[in-house]
């Protein structure tokens, strides 16, 4: 985010937790990511809307959610060139305009409640939701031994005992989102083996496993 910043020609101070930015004009640049990061893609995309001139930004994440806010912004009168692409192109306008605008469905949500489904043997329908958002997260749910049923626009689950152990690893779209990492680290919490999850995004993501192990969840991580 800070880099980004910087490189549109804000004045960026870091102190006592703060983070103060300033400018009184923004200037396209060039910008190469040094991590796929989805919430600094977004920051830097929306600063650089209304920066003069043209921006061209690299290894930028190509979540579905990113996609979606260019879609958004261009409705509004932005002009941002290669969504769903490692690399957008900017041309800065003066100003943007009101819309209407529906967002997509939310991928981490659905699987949130995908696998409270599955973790209690429930049934749940999650609708206006695009499958191929989790293709790799509901491939991982039926090789647990979960029943899913894709629809155009939803994906049904129905909870299925005993669960099978998996071996997993995070990755930007469209790999394995580290923020259903938590959420099926307790579903195989339940199931019959050992299960095996590397994170390769967020390294505090491994917060929450002290209170797994608190309610009696038999968890050991490590660093490589």
């Amino acid at each position: 985010h800070i880099e980004g910043f910087k490189a549109l020609g804000a004045d960026v101070k870091v102190s006592h937790g703060y983070v103060r930015v300033k400018a009184e004009k923004l200037k396209g640049c060039y910008f190469g990511f040094s991590k796929c990061s989805v919430g600094a893609t977004k920051t830097v995309l929306m600063a650089a809307c209304l920066a003069e001139g043209r921006t061209i930004l690299e290894n930028v994440a190509q979540e579905p959610e990113v996609v979606d806010l260019i879609n958004f912004l261009n409705s509004l009168g932005a002009e941002i060139k290669g969504a769903g692409t490692s690399r957008l192109e900017i041309v800065g306008v003066k100003e943007l305009s009101g819309g209407e605008y529906r967002i997509i469905g939310d991928r981490i949500e659905t699987g949130t409640y995908l696998l409270a489904g599955a973790i209690t043997g429930g049934e749940v329908e999650v609708r206006d939701i695009d499958p191929k958002f989790l293709e790799i997260f509901l491939q991982k749910l039926q090789l647990a031994g979960q029943k899913v049923e894709i629809g155009k626009n939803s994906i049904r689950l129905k909870g299925q005992k005993p669960i099978k152990p998996l071996e997993l690893s995070t990755a930007p779209f469209p790999g394995f989102a580290t923020d259903l990492h938590p959420p099926i680290s307790a579903f195989l919490t339940q199931a019959e083996g050992t299960s095996f999850i590397e994170e390769t995004i967020f390294g505090s993501r491994f917060m929450y496993i002290q209170e797994l192990i608190r309610l009696g969840a038999n968890i050991s991580t490590r660093e490589r």
